[in-house]
């Protein structure tokens, strides 16, 4: 065999192999660096000993220029029900090139590829794929481009679209050696409430967040700055609403901040490939209308915002009014997001009004009618009745109830698995009506054809709560009278997220079987 030794840059010899264990009279040296001088000697072995060295031969590695590798860490996933976000890593080899951009391909379930970017014309590693269809398997793979053309592609992933409920695609980059940028889709589902900021929470140990920032306005990206160089950090996000209540957290997303963190070249928002072209929504009208009089020129009207779901956000109201039986006039063109108006300086006679929701397609029928007569005499003005409203976070699962108290107040939700049931948390100083919006992904009740069973509802003392409801096709609506002092009302149905085996939901009508024959049998 053959001894083979190297220098770097005219500096000591150094063994590059004991012996080659072979008589070939070759050998490849790989893992250079083209900005080197590499010098060799060469000895021979054999049974007796080894020779002095040959003499020696230098060279400068030179770069070999190529296509770029695979990008790394592909990631796919949902943004909404038309939507899937995408993220990678830049590839290990850039072949020598600037990356000039990305090839993204995709197929639905098991078909053949086709080009859904031919270059994105950026070296973002985002992309957010739209105009897709709710249910159906997407499966994406990436290439990257420099100048001398398309690399291989990634590893392929898969995503089906679906209406989120909380923010999603959260990534985090770092772009300076104190700096860490997150950006972040938002929930597709609001039920109809307006985001107005999100909040940032940091993870300091296993299941322990602390919030960094309480809101960060309406925005979809956020920098995190003032941080520890080689440390690494993890974040969620959760979007706010005008309510005051709040979405579960994002999934987790984490980046190290490094004495070499730059942001990408051409760093810039995700881009989006072309939106479907779809018919705007017109949103439902409010419910619950009612007018009563506030003093004896006044009318105060309240009313509950409609579910609105898959449809764009409302950002108002109209208000219309006539007297007796005049012709209708508009009280306000948009009252903006709010759920009550007091009509003030009026006269005595008969008052009757109407309101419409407003979104970004236009306005909705108008509700139904209320009235209130003001008369010659000074009405005493009606009790204060405390009432409480929005979307509130169901805990332990991503979604959130709207609901709308008159009487009292909802103080928090949460899931019970193993009966199948919603267990609120109420106060009510006076006799009071709840009335939940209750998805059906959330909580349902089906008998074993599959067509709509009853809810039973009961407080947290076992006695069963009269209740009306409204069922629509992805929601079911429930109006709720309970006594003052009620601290605790259950809601049972067949299944509850996330749904158990058949032999639990078994057990779990016979209880509450037992609880509603029980409760017949005392009446």
């Amino acid at each position: 065999g053959y001894r083979i030794q190297y220098s770097l840059d005219s500096g000591n010899f150094a063994n590059l192999t004991q012996n080659t264990g072979t008589s070939a009279p070759s050998y490849s040296h790989t893992g250079l660096s083209s900005s080197h001088t590499y010098t060799y000697r060469v000895f021979a072995i054999n049974s007796i000993g080894i020779s002095n060295a040959s003499n020696t031969a230098s060279a400068i590695p030179t770069q070999v220029s190529t296509v770029p590798t695979p990008p790394t860490g592909l990631v796919a996933t949902s943004a909404s029900p038309t939507s899937v976000s995408l993220s990678w890593t830049a590839p290990q080899n850039n072949g020598g090139y600037a990356i000039l951009g990305y090839k993204i391909e995709y197929r639905i379930g098991s078909g053949a590829y086709t080009v859904l970017v031919a270059n994105t014309a950026t070296s973002a590693t985002t992309f957010l794929s739209t105009g897709l269809t709710a249910g159906t398997t997407y499966t994406y793979r990436v290439s990257a481009i420099n100048s001398l053309g398309t690399g291989g592609p990634s590893i392929e992933v898969s995503a089906v679209p679906q209406k989120t409920l909380v923010p999603s695609g959260l990534t985090a980059i770092a772009v300076s050696p104190t700096e860490i940028d997150l950006s972040w889709i938002p929930p597709s589902e609001t039920y109809g409430q307006t985001i107005t900021g999100y909040k940032i929470d940091r993870k300091f140990s296993t299941g322990a967040f602390d919030t960094i920032v309480d809101n960060t306005g309406p925005t979809t990206s956020y920098p995190i700055s003032g941080l520890t160089t080689g440390k690494t950090y993890t974040f969620t996000v959760t979007a706010i609403f005008s309510t005051g209540g709040e979405t579960s957290p994002s999934k987790e997303a984490s980046a190290t901040p490094t004495n070499t963190s730059k942001p990408p070249a051409a760093y810039s928002p995700p881009p989006t490939s072309p939106p479907p072209q779809q018919t705007p929504l017109l949103p439902d009208p409010p419910t619950g209308l009612n007018a009563t009089v506030a003093s004896p020129t006044s009318v105060k009207l309240s009313w509950l915002t409609p579910s609105n779901v898959g449809k764009p956000t409302i950002i108002g109201y109209q208000i219309e009014f006539k007297i007796g039986s005049g012709t209708w006039s508009v009280l306000s063109s948009n009252v903006g997001i709010v759920s009550t108006y007091l009509h003030v300086g009026l006269t005595n006679g008969t008052y009757f009004y109407r309101v419409s929701s407003l979104n970004t397609a236009g306005s909705s029928t108008p509700s139904t009618t209320s009235s209130a007569t003001l008369g010659t005499s000074n009405p005493t003005p009606p009790p204060v009745i405390e009432s409480a409203g929005g979307m509130i976070p169901v805990a332990g699962t991503d979604y959130s109830v709207r609901y709308s108290a008159t009487g009292g107040k909802v103080l928090g939700i949460t899931a019970d698995q193993t009966t199948f049931s919603l267990n609120l948390q109420v106060t009510a100083k006076n006799d009071a009506t709840l009335s939940l919006d209750l998805p059906r992904d959330l909580i349902d009740a089906k008998k074993s054809d599959g067509t709509d069973d009853d809810f039973i509802v009961v407080t947290g003392k076992q006695v069963l709560l009269k209740f009306d409801e409204a069922k629509g096709s992805t929601q079911r609506s429930l109006t709720i009278s309970f006594p003052a002092g009620t601290d605790e009302i259950t809601v049972y149905g067949t299944h509850v997220v996330p749904e158990f085996p058949v032999s639990v939901l078994v057990l779990v009508i016979a209880l509450i079987s037992a609880i509603f024959f029980s409760k017949k049998n005392i009446k």
